[in-house]
């Protein structure tokens, strides 16, 4: 049980019993939940929505993750086609280039200068996705903190001795960072 600091001030539950100190603290218990059972569904209300922005800030960052991983395969796409390039141009100093060689370095100069184009379209796209998913994501965070905010005055409820408690168990707030 929560005591007073100052110790001149007599408590109610001082000199009592253990038995009216017990019936007390229940009947407070009682009154929240008697009259606060819409307080608590607002507070489970808040919650989902909470959640539901949070939810939709973790499939951002997925997205952002899945460009990521695109940009990724296609370095090493353009890697890969750039050392056979290489092996093609420069051969070895026992082999000779046959005569169609230059047609197969152009054919791979082409399909690399495709890879290339699409690295350069990935690498926009991502920077895009990942400025966007920023922004999206502190408007979401901004707007369910505030909402949480606006709503947590009315989980409070003071006590006739003046001790504020809430009438919402913090499991089902959202506090916050």
């Amino acid at each position: 049980m929560l005591r007073r600091r100052s110790a001149g001030v007599p408590r109610p539950s001082e000199g009592a019993t253990v038995e009216d100190r017990r019936t007390a603290s229940t009947s407070k218990l009682r009154d929240i939940f008697k009259n606060g059972g819409s307080t608590l569904d607002e507070a489970l209300d808040d919650f989902e929505i909470a959640t539901c922005h949070l939810r939709k800030m973790k499939e951002a960052e997925a997205e952002v993750r899945d460009a990521e991983k695109h940009l990724n395969v296609i370095l090493e796409k353009e890697k890969r086609m750039e050392k056979e390039l290489h092996k093609l141009q420069h051969p070895g100093f026992f082999s000779r280039s046959k005569p169609g060689d230059t047609l197969v370095i152009r054919h791979h100069l082409r399909e690399l200068l495709q890879v290339i184009q699409q690295r350069e379209k990935a690498e926009r796209q991502l920077a895009d996705t990942r400025a966007e998913c920023e922004v999206v994501k502190m408007y979401r965070f901004r707007h369910g903190m505030k909402h949480s905010e606006d709503d947590e005055a009315s989980h409070y409820e003071w006590a006739p001795d003046g001790i504020r408690f809430a009438t919402v168990p913090l499991r089902h707030r959202i506090l916050p960072v």
